[in-house]
């Protein structure tokens, strides 16, 4: 709404659809995470099975 007050309704659309899209990506992630995972630290993901997808998430983040 803020956005559409200031710089038109072109604007909030816009802003809907990234908003949307990496509510997505975010929800996408947290189940690979959770299904590949065991071990989270702050710095580094622990993988289970596939080096490959550490590699892709790591790209992604």
């Amino acid at each position: 709404m803020f956005f559409q007050m200031c710089y038109g309704p072109e604007i909030e659309v816009i802003y809907e659809t990234i908003r949307k899209v990496f509510s997505t990506l975010r929800l996408n992630l947290y189940k690979i995470r959770h299904r590949f995972f065991v071990v989270q630290d702050t710095e580094q993901l622990c993988l289970i099975q596939d080096v490959w997808v550490q590699k892709i998430l790591m790209c992604l983040m």
